[in-house]
């Protein structure tokens, strides 16, 4: 049972996680806070990234979907960048993509994305 003030469970399973090299991952990306003003502009941003990343060969992407507070991704890396490094950099643009609109609402994206890593993408692509 967790104590009154121990971290949420999810935060604690994603502490220790292997997140290096090459692997398959599960990412969100959220609005802090999280206000539905993603719209078609700021969506079509997220989309143009995670295609082009997908066209450079830099991830495999298996799918994807924008919401109105956050994004998620299914891919796997195909370079020697760790998870967390890939991320850095297509969170950086997409927040110089996208910083005006979102901040005008009255939001930032969240300087972390929550990977979680999964086993394989087998049988996502033909």
């Amino acid at each position: 049972m967790l104590k009154p003030d121990s971290e949420p469970h999810s935060r604690s399973l994603r502490l220790h996680r292997q997140m290096k090299g090459a692997g398959t991952f599960f990412v969100t990306k959220c609005l802090q806070p999280r206000l539905k003003v993603i719209d078609a502009t700021t969506a079509s941003s997220i989309v143009d990234a995670l295609s082009v990343y997908a066209e450079k060969q830099v991830i495999y992407l298996a799918s994807f979907a924008v919401m109105l507070d956050h994004w998620h991704a299914l891919f796997a890396t195909c370079d020697d960048k760790s998870i967390s490094e890939r991320m850095k950099i297509l969170g950086s643009w997409l927040g110089k993509q996208t910083s005006t609109a979102v901040v005008e609402r009255g939001c930032q994206w969240r300087t972390t994305a929550q990977p979680q890593s999964c086993q394989t993408l087998a049988g996502a692509f033909p």
